[in-house]
Parts: structure tokens; sequence; C-alpha cells
């Protein structure tokens, strides 16, 4: 064999190996893409289900979003129903404070006159009273000096000349006392006028029950204000006893009626006790 055939033959088995190590690189780099390939599928798939899940978690969680959507909305229009209704609340509170504010001057006013009334009523009973203990007084003295006089027949004379001029006296101290009960009966009337008191006022008190709205101590002594108006019944005149659950406070009487609330003068207040807003007031224990 020729050195060329031999070269030939030499690069040919040199050129064979090299083949045969590229076939063998290629099967075990397919191999190994397959194997690679078969890995990516399954996480595919697996990526695949993950994300349909998701996707399903995603649509509910959507229509989960949606209903809520819808109830905040129904909430929102619900709030702004109660927001209108809460201004025409607010409007009718203040229409009702300036109503009892007009009260309050109106029955501050009342009371100063009836206090200055009241205070010269007393001084007349006051001194009504003194001149009657002082004419029963005289009156006894003159009995006993009549008493006296029956028994000592030598002194009648002078004992009924005495007893003359006592009741003499007494019957002054009558008639200045008459004058006093006309006068007193004329500043009564004056005062039943002034304040409008009649007996036909005073009727026979159905039961009716509400709450104190609001509350004014510096009008003496005491004004309240009650959610009961003349639309319940209420008339000027009519008493409500104030308590809070088993506490009774007091008794408050009837002096101006609007619609849906009145104004009260308190007439009488327990020891102790504080009428607060949001007490009960009724008109029968």
């Amino acid at each position: 064999m020729s050195p060329i055939a031999k070269l030939f033959t030499v690069i040919n088995v040199v050129l064979a190996g090299v083949f045969l190590g590229w076939a063998a690189n290629s099967l075990s780099k397919a191999d190994s893409w397959k194997q690679k390939h078969d890995e990516l599928m399954v996480k595919t798939a697996a990526a695949e289900k993950a994300l349909g899940a998701e996707k399903s978690a995603l649509i509910a969680e959507k229509q989960q979003l949606e209903a809520a959507k819808t109830a905040v909305q129904g909430e929102r229009d619900s709030a702004m129903a109660d927001v209108e209704r809460l201004k025409g609340q607010v409007a009718d509170e203040e229409r009702k404070n300036n109503e009892m504010r007009g009260d309050v001057t109106k029955i501050a006013a009342s009371i100063d006159n009836l206090t200055a009334q009241n205070k010269q009523l007393a001084d007349a009973r006051d001194r009504a009273m003194q001149a009657q203990r002082d004419a029963e007084k005289a009156k006894e003295e003159a009995v006993a000096a009549q008493s006296a006089a029956e028994q000592k027949a030598g002194e009648l004379e002078t004992s009924l000349h005495t007893a003359e001029g006592t009741v003499a006296d007494l019957e002054k101290s009558s008639t200045g006392l008459k004058k006093e009960v006309d006068s007193l009966n004329t500043n009564l009337s004056s005062l039943a006028e002034l304040t409008n008191t009649k007996l036909s006022d005073f009727t026979p008190m159905p039961l009716i029950e509400g709450r104190v709205l609001d509350v004014a101590m510096n009008v003496q002594p005491g004004l309240v204000a009650i959610n009961k108006g003349s639309a319940d019944g209420v008339k000027r005149g009519f008493t409500f006893e104030i308590y809070d659950g088993k506490t009774y406070k007091g008794q408050a009487r009837v002096e101006y009626v609007h619609d849906n609330v009145c104004s009260a003068l308190m007439v009488r207040v327990v020891d102790g006790q504080k009428v607060r807003q949001g007490d009960a007031a009724s008109t029968r224990l």
C-alpha cells in the first residue's frame, strides 16, 4: 500500500472516529433536550393548571367585588337619604328651638310680673292675718272683760263702757279687714286675668306620654320643653310628671302649646333631683 493510500486510510479512520464522537455527542444532546422538553412540558402543564385556578379565583373575586360594589352603592344611596332626612330634622329642631326661645322670653317676663305681684299679695296677706290676730285677741279681751263685768255688778257701768269702746274698735278693725280682703280679691282677679287662667282651662287630662327635649333652669323655678303639643291633645294648664325610670323628679305645668311641642313651667322639683334632657314626661304616673 502506498503512503498516500495509508494516509487516506488514517484520515478516514480519524474522520470515522470524529464522526462517531460527534454522533454520540449529538445523541447524548438529543436525549438531554428531550428530557428537558418533557420537563418543560410538565412545568407548562402545571403552570397552565395553576393559571387556570388563579383565573377562576380572580373571576370569583371579581364577582365578589362587583357584589360589594353594588352593596356599597346601595349603602351610599341609603346614607344620602339619611343625610337628607337628618337635614330636615335639623331644620325642624332649629325651628322648635327658636319657638322655645320666644317662649322663654315671654315666661321670664310673666314670672317677673308674677313675682312682684306675689310679693305684694304676700305682704297684704301678712297684714290681714296680723290684723285678724289682733282682732281676735281684742275680741277675747272684750269677752273676758264682759265676763268680769257680769261678775262684778258694782263695776258694770265702767266695764260696759269699756266693752262698747272695744266693740267700736273691733268694728273699725273689721271694716279695715273687709277693705283688705276686697283688695286681695281684686288682686287675685287681676292675676287670673294676667295669666289667662280660667277654671274651664283645667279639664280632665288624658294620658299623654313624651320626653323632655330641653331644660332651661336659668329661668326660675325652671322651664322644660316636651315633645308633645296640640296635635297630641295637650292644652294649657295640663301638668306633666317628670321622671327617669323609677326616679321621680317633679311636676311641670304647661304654659305655651304648639303643634308638636309645648313649654312647661316647673311647679315642683324633688330635692336632690335634676331634670335632664331625655327624661320621661307623662300626664299620669
